[in-house]
């Protein structure tokens, strides 16, 4: 993820600055256009902000040198008055800005919520296969970073600091317009120094960022993933805690060796500019004062002036800080942008058949980019509504793949899949994936409400989820639940939460596919965990309750085969053999080969039952 920051950080120092211009332009536009439809409030605070930020300085430049002149006039009640409305001021410029500070707030956690749903509405969007592919992950990442960072926002407060600090700048330049140009020549030295220094100080960030990557991403894994919960068994058991302590200290210490080398180096190449600065104010102060000696100015001007040079230095300061960090956070701002570009399936132009659905693949291959083999090479089958199939093969022989494509989720690169004669890619996706429910192996239990699991979101069908928990005999475990079915399937989650076994949980994952009541259900080795014969067991109890549905089962053991009308063998992405378990067992080819090895292992372990 580093590496792809810092090409992004590079593209902006390769680019002409005509072309940072405009990009920059592009995401001011963009995030104006989002904070306008989300948060439109923000403009008048912004627009508040820059008034009360360009004033104010202006203010405070000239009060305090009509002061000094009432007093040297003997005028004393008119000095204590202008003292009191400097007081006044500075307390109603403190209230101000506090009160735009605070109702920022409010403003930037409602931006902060439209850009995490529309981020997330996005992910949700993006076809499957897209979300397998490095670069998209990365671009995720980046707009993560920038909608946590709340830099949609920054950009927006970096712009009104440059406004502010400009209209200030331009009126301390109209206070000077009576002195000598020599102090406008040295005011403008001053900008130009700053600039410069800017400009080395986020070119140390790029080369910081280039020099730290490496490091810096072991010290977050060690820090991050070591610490998650899947980890704590292994650690307490093989006693890794020293030796995992030992790896954090080693990483944040060569973070810390780096951050100082780039500390020191930046100081050597930017800490002249802070000096040319001082020497420049300084000689403005010298004319200044000389021209109090001869009298060309009172000692109020002189206040004003002074002053008026200092603000001009602070607000050149805050002017190039603000312009390099709005071009700066567009870079962020740009990852937003390149994630939310990333194009979403196209609407396809035929509904899914609402007859019961006949699937073919006719000659398909997928193959996995930057791969130079298929995955699935040339298969040919049928999927019929109805009938139990079952997907066997050694590992790496194409299942999970041919689930995949069955289910939408893959587009063949050769051949194509039908749906009644009709091809898959021309079909609403989302509509034809409703005809399909599945349990994977990899499936996840959401810390929400037992029920929650089970309807996912939807509205809850109180005898369909009855029928459905007592089909995988789980209604004794709900009624152990201190809240049944509304408890929470997390610790971490809620504190009246609870963790399921591995058992439970491959039930509970069941359930909720037979919940969803679709004609087709998959099971891509949801039961690995369980021992051969809970298996067989439990698919022996699923089977009776889904007799009208098509089922399609992957697993390494062969206790659902004998239950299937057709078993399909893969090896190495192609089908092999295919037929019912009498007929391939009479073959006496790989399917027979696998069964008698795993049966023979079975018998020696005492579970022969399973495969007879």
């Amino acid at each position: 993820m580093r590496s792809g920051l810092q090409q992004q950080i590079k593209k902006i120092y390769d680019m002409s600055l005509f072309e940072k211009i405009k990009k920059t332009l592009s995401c001011i536009g963009f995030v104006a256009r989002e904070i306008w439809e989300s948060a439109k409030g923000y403009f008048a605070l912004g627009v508040l902000s820059i008034v009360v930020g360009a004033a104010v300085p202006l203010v405070l430049i000239q009060i305090p040198g009509s002061i000094v002149d009432r007093l040297m006039t003997g005028d004393f009640q008119a000095a204590l008055g202008g003292a009191f409305a400097l007081c006044a001021i500075v307390f109603v410029n403190g209230v101000l800005t506090d009160g735009i500070k605070r109702c920022k707030l409010l403003f930037e956690e409602r931006l902060k919520g439209h850009f995490v749903k529309k981020v997330g509405a996005h992910l949700m969007n993006i076809e499957y296969q897209r979300l397998e592919m490095p670069e998209v992950l990365n671009e995720y990442q980046f707009a993560v970073t920038c909608i946590d960072e709340k830099r949609t926002t920054k950009i927006v407060e970096e712009l009104e600091k440059f406004c502010a600090s400009l209209s200030t700048m331009l009126g301390v330049m109209y206070i000077l317009r009576e002195l000598s140009g020599i102090v406008i020549v040295l005011l403008a030295l001053v900008v130009a120094a700053n600039a410069l220094g800017e400009g080395f100080r986020m070119r140390h960030i790029y080369e910081r960022h280039k020099t730290e990557t490496p490091a810096q991403r072991q010290l977050l894994y060690a820090r991050n993933e070591l610490a998650k919960k899947e980890y704590a068994k292994e650690i307490r058991l093989f006693g890794l805690s020293d030796y995992v302590t030992r790896k954090v200290e080693f990483y944040a210490q060569k973070m810390c060796d780096l951050w100082k080398g780039a500390a020191i180096k930046s100081i050597k190449t930017v800490g002249w500019t802070y000096i040319l600065q001082g020497i420049q104010l300084s000689v403005a102060y010298i004319y200044l004062a000389r021209n109090v000696i001869n009298g060309a100015i009172s000692i109020g001007d002189f206040t004003v002036y002074s002053a008026a040079v200092t603000t001009f230095g602070i607000s050149s300061t805050r002017l190039v800080n603000g312009l390099v960090s709005v071009v700066d956070t567009s870079k962020y701002v740009q990852n937003l942008r390149n994630f939310l570009g990333i194009p979403l399936p196209r609407d396809r132009e035929n509904s899914v058949p609402e007859e019961p659905l006949t699937i073919r693949f006719e000659d398909v291959s997928y193959r996995y980019p930057n791969r130079e083999e298929d995955a699935v090479s040339h298969v040919s089958l049928t999927i019929k509504p109805g009938v139990k199939y079952a997907v066997v093969g050694e590992n790496g022989a194409g299942k999970t793949t041919f689930i995949k494509l069955l289910m939408g989720f893959y587009t063949p690169t050769g051949g194509r899949i039908t749906v009644n004669g009709i091809d898959l890619s021309t079909i609403d996706i989302d509509r034809y994936r409703e005809r399909f429910a599945a349990v994977f192996q990899d499936f996840h239990i959401l810390g929400f409400g037992f029920d929650e699991n089970i309807s996912m979101g939807g509205d809850i069908d109180a005898e369909r989820m009855r029928c459905a928990i007592e089909g995988m005999e789980l209604e004794d475990t709900v009624a152990q639940l201190p809240e049944k079915e509304k408890t929470c399937m997390s610790t971490a989650y809620s504190p009246t939460g609870v963790e399921l076994s591995g058992g439970q949980k491959q039930k509970l994952a069941i359930v909720r596919a037979l919940y969803k009541n679709a004609p087709y259900i998959v099971l891509d080795e949801p039961t690995a965990a369980l021992s051969p014969q809970s298996e067989f067991d439990l698919y022996q109890a699923f089977q009776e309750i889904s007799h009208d549905k098509g089922v399609v089962y992957i697993s390494h053991r062969f206790a659902s085969c004998r239950l299937c009308d057709e078993i399909f063998v893969f090896s190495k992405g192609g089908i092999a053999e295919h037929g019912n378990h009498n007929e391939l067992m009479a073959m006496n080819g790989l399917y027979r080969q696998l069964f008698e090895q795993q049966a023979e292992l079975y018998a020696e372990r005492g579970m022969g039952s399973v495969c007879t």
